[in-house]
């Protein structure tokens, strides 16, 4: 089966969380013999077009860097390129781009648009980016052939609002158990003896409740925070974060946990 891939930043990941599930629902798919192709945005590629990465081919077309224009513009090319490509199924992700999905279902190919969450209520978009967001919901339930959703609440939120019936798909973890201390030496922390945040510092992934938390029930227990701005940041006092050695703010990671992807 040929399948197309549209709407993320592209593979290898190496920025937002749709971009992770993109990867290894690419590769697994390439692994059983499917022929994949994952659209890139250039700014955001660390390979040219038209290389295959671990089996799954990589299309990297440019798009318009712009808060507001960058996905959907970039999704737009990405479908007009895709159209004579004649792929047997794509799959778009972020409900924001849920316009494009007309296109090839008029040439016969079908296409599910995974909604992701309820983008329209984060803070970090204007009164048009949050209608934008509206609008691409209420399309979302008619013009796609299939609605894939990630969450429980958000299945249960189209099927009651729109009374339309979403395909659950939730996101699994590999997880491993790090054999030492190295990792936690860099930042001298010790097992079981500190709390662990990691987010993009925005309202909705809710960094304030968490630091709250830790002045209740830890106060004395060292308070790490790896994030890395986005769009909307908070300052340091909005958060109410502990003063003093109990919290460190590392907005970059280690170069050594950079991944060199091939």
């Amino acid at each position: 089966m040929r399948i197309a891939i549209i709407g993320t930043r592209g593979i290898p990941a190496n920025y937002g969380g749709v971009e992770t599930p993109a990867e290894q629902l690419s590769l697994r798919l390439a692994e059983r013999g499917h022929e994949v192709t994952v659209y890139c945005r250039s700014a955001y590629a660390s390979h040219p077009n038209g290389h295959v990465y671990r089996g799954v081919k990589l299309a990297v077309l440019p798009t318009i860097r712009h808060k507001y224009f960058d996905t959907v513009i970039h999704s737009l090319v990405s479908t007009l390129h895709a159209l004579p490509k004649r792929f047997d199924v794509i799959l778009v992700c972020n409900a924001a781009n849920t316009l494009v999905t007309f296109m090839p279902r008029l040439f016969g190919t079908p296409v599910a648009v995974n909604v992701d969450g309820l983008e329209r209520k984060r803070k970090k978009w204007n009164a048009l980016g949050r209608a934008w967001y509206r609008l691409s919901e209420r399309l979302s339930t008619f013009l796609p052939s299939a609605i894939i959703t990630d969450a429980e609440t958000i299945k249960t939120y189209y099927s009651e609002r729109y009374g339309k019936t979403s395909t659950f798909i939730p996101y699994g973890a590999e997880t491993r158990v790090e054999e030492g201390t190295e990792a936690l030496d860099r930042f001298g922390l010790h097992p079981k003896g500190y709390m662990l945040y990691v987010s993009r510092l925005e309202p909705e992934n809710n960094a304030t409740p968490f630091t709250k938390v830790h002045r209740i029930y830890a106060p004395t227990v060292p308070f790490e925070k790896l994030s890395r701005t986005g769009a909307f940041t908070l300052p340091r006092r909005q958060l109410g974060c502990p003063t003093g050695k109990s919290a460190r703010f590392s907005f970059k990671p280690p170069p050594s946990w950079t991944r060199t992807a091939t």
